[in-house]
């Protein structure tokens, strides 16, 4: 263990192998409340716009219940293709072996794809999975950036209450393979319930709510322990009474629907979609701020692109959940591949707006924030900053979602210099046009 004093800031860092950091925040001197750097509160969007864009999540978030054949064409190869070759390592840190993946290429029974198209409904925060297992598949622990959390099994997370289509099963009925309006992948299909065409109609006849709150816990009218809400959550919800009230999808012993209405506290779900402004997108991403970094929503938690997805999603925005896909989506988009760092913060500060602007790099995607100090802001969930130490390459873990300029690595110790996140940025995308 070793002490560094960064900015004026007492950090411990506790260097693991040789080449992993564990540390709080970069000490840039930045206060970690998003709202502070808010523009006025005026609106982002005009209402045509912004019910358009409203109009367009709804028809995506219930498109599975609509389906009759499967998304996917023209079978689920990549699926049992994903990791038939190369070497992947479980968490005993031993490879898994070919025995292994091929069982579980047997259970997924691609020679019976598609075996069911049959509308379905998430019953609990659950995991989407790349193969029918929750067994991790990790690539080398050795190599920086690897290993632990990466499991490259996880292809998402998704919350409760979000309509799906499955498309098969594994033979033992133990997985399903299910459509969202957007993934595909594995969902154990205990947390899964089937939803009949009548409560579909019903289901999606209902005036919709959208959690602004985090881990706020549901409990039924016998104080039973129900579930909890989570930012970015939509479900019908009755507004009439103090506290709104919000239709659960549970399920019955034979896999069916049944939808029971749960009150839950005042302000953690408000009607969908909420005024768009840079203050109110402030306000959400104040309540994610130093949350933990989950790769592919592991453990509940949020990774880069997640972050960003749930951000807009109050607004009844729709964005795809991959970062390098929502980073070419909608909105105005800028190349910055061929500018000089300098060049891109001026550009980015000359034409970004708070909160309504997404940047990218490879394998990362922030929000810009606004100015401090000159500098650019960005909000983000990040992993980590690459560090170099005696040739060896290291991480400098962060673990969450902060707020950051685009080059925390000049207060990090041993910075790899090609891990600066702006000389990185390739492309800056403005979401909204400014009204302001």
């Amino acid at each position: 263990m070793k002490l560094n004093i960064l900015g004026g800031v007492l950090l411990t860092v506790v260097t693991m192998q040789g080449s992993v950091a564990y540390a709080e925040i970069p000490s840039e001197n930045i206060p970690q409340t998003c709202s502070i750097f808010a523009s006025k509160d005026a609106q982002m969007l005009p209402d045509k716009v912004q019910t358009f864009q409203f109009e367009q999540f709804n028809r995506r978030l219930f498109s599975p219940w609509d389906r009759t054949t499967p998304r996917l064409r023209p079978g689920i190869s990549y699926f049992i293709d994903a990791f038939r070759y190369g070497t992947y390592y479980g968490e005993n840190k031993q490879p898994i072996t070919p025995a292994t993946i091929q069982a579980i290429i047997d259970q997924m029974d691609g020679a019976h794809f598609p075996c069911v198209v049959q509308r379905a409904i998430t019953i609990r925060v659950t995991a989407l999975r790349v193969v029918p297992t929750f067994r991790p598949f990790y690539l080398s622990f050795e190599k920086a950036g690897e290993g632990f959390p990466f499991d490259y099994a996880q292809e998402s997370g998704l919350d409760a209450n979000v309509p799906v289509a499955v498309i098969h099963y594994t033979k033992d009925k133990s997985w399903a393979l299910v459509e969202t309006g957007e993934l595909t992948g594995w969902v154990p299909c205990q947390d899964l319930a089937r939803v009949s065409r009548t409560q579909a109609r019903i289901y999606k006849s209902k005036k919709l709510g959208v959690v602004v709150r985090d881990n706020v816990p549901l409990h039924d009218r016998h104080g039973n322990y129900t579930g909890v809400l989570k930012i970015g959550m939509v479900l019908p919800t009755d507004f009439t009474g103090k506290h709104p009230v919000v239709l659960i999808a549970k399920r019955q012993d034979n896999g069916a629907a049944f939808f029971e209405w749960i009150g839950c506290s005042a302000n953690s779900v408000v009607p969908q979609p909420l005024p768009l402004s840079s203050r109110n997108l402030a306000m959400i991403a104040d309540r994610m701020m130093g949350q933990n970094y989950g790769w592919g929503d592991l453990f509940g938690d949020r990774d880069c692109a997640s972050l960003v997805q749930d951000l807009y999603v109050p607004f009844g925005i729709w964005l795809p959940r991959n970062g390098n896909d929502q980073g070419q989506f909608g909105g105005t988009y800028f190349s910055l591949k061929d500018l000089g760092s300098d060049q891109k913060e001026q550009f980015i500060l000359a034409n970004g707006i708070p909160f309504g602007t997404l940047l990218w790099l490879k394998g990362h995607i922030m929000v810009y924030a606004g100015k401090y100090n000159g500098r650019a802001l960005v909000f983000h969930n990040i992993w980590g900053i690459r560090t170099k130490l005696d040739g060896k390459e290291g991480r400098f873990v962060i673990g969450k979602a902060v707020l950051t300029t685009l080059t925390p690595s000049r207060v990090v110790p041993n910075a790899d210099p090609s891990g600066d996140l702006l000389s990185r940025v390739e492309s800056m995308t403005v979401l909204v046009p400014k009204f302001y």
